[in-house]
């Protein structure tokens, strides 16, 4: 809460001919030159300023233009090449048509912080909008990335897969096999299991993905259109709906087995079968 209320006394608003000017801090100076003439004025503005302060601290949009001003700030000092480093390494291992495509959003981006200076909108929207349309890009960056990564790798054929669960079931019923080598096919078959359900679900992952992406693409263009206009600048908020960081849970070769279809039961007497850790 400190961090707002120092930011509510410091704010600073933007006016037409003058620029941004500290009007709080301003009527603070007059309260006090104005209460050497009557003390009555002191009490007065003490009571006003604290109504002020606690009322633009506790407003959410004003908490989260504050947050994106100190992330901002943080950035700035980190240095752009170290805050671009994570980015453009996305950015070395994408096809040239997604390198266009994540082009494309950044100039969007430099086209709204453009339209943002020239009609001269409040330090307040543009620094919040600016860093969460850069949060945005980079999860942009983030989902194109996790998609190539996806269709390169997890190219197995489901049928292939079925093929090789119906030999090793097979093998499973052949007698005079060894408590080892029965052992060691339960696990290749609950492997199997687990990278065709994988399988199953990298469609759906994909469509996942290709639809947040479409989401980001709509909401630049909406920012867009909104400051082409001039009018009062959306709150931009950096929500991610699908986190291409989670993928790894669906797609972990050791999955979580109660997923998978049952394996057959052993034989009496034989020691049953681990899971896999």
């Amino acid at each position: 809460m400190w961090r707002y209320l120092k930011a509510a006394f410091w704010a600073r608003v933007e006016l037409p001919l003058f620029g941004p000017l500290p009007l709080n801090l301003m009527g603070v100076a007059a309260v006090g030159v104005l209460g050497l003439l009557h003390p009555a004025v002191w009490l007065a503005g003490l009571g006003l300023e604290t109504a002020y302060l606690f009322f633009l601290a506790s407003n959410m949009r004003f908490q989260e233009t504050v947050d994106a001003g100190d992330l901002a700030a943080r950035r700035e000092a980190l240095g752009p090449a170290r805050t671009g480093r994570d980015l453009q390494r996305l950015v070395d291992e994408l096809e040239p048509a997604q390198r266009q495509q994540l082009a494309t959003l950044k100039s969007k981006l430099g086209k709204i912080v453009a339209l943002y200076e020239q009609f001269q909108v409040d330090d307040f929207s543009l620094t919040h909008n600016r860093a969460s349309l850069t949060d945005l890009l980079g999860h942009y960056a983030r989902l194109l990335a996790a998609r190539a990564s996806i269709v390169r790798h997890w190219s197995a054929d489901p049928l292939q897969l079925r093929e090789q669960i119906v030999t090793l079931e097979a093998e499973l019923d052949q007698p005079g096999s060894s408590s080892e080598l029965r052992e060691s096919r339960l696990r290749t078959l609950e492997i199997l299991r687990v990278r065709l359900l994988n399988q199953e679900k990298k469609e759906t992952v994909l469509a996942e993905i290709d639809s947040e992406r479409q989401r980001i693409e709509q909401q630049f263009d909406l920012v867009l259109e909104n400051a082409a206009i001039g009018s009062k600048p959306l709150t931009v908020t950096a929500e991610t709906l699908f986190d291409p960081g989670q993928v790894g849970g669906s797609f972990d070769l050791l999955t979580d087995l109660s997923e998978v279809p049952a394996t057959p039961q052993r034989q009496p007497g034989r020691r049953k079968s681990r899971a896999v850790d």
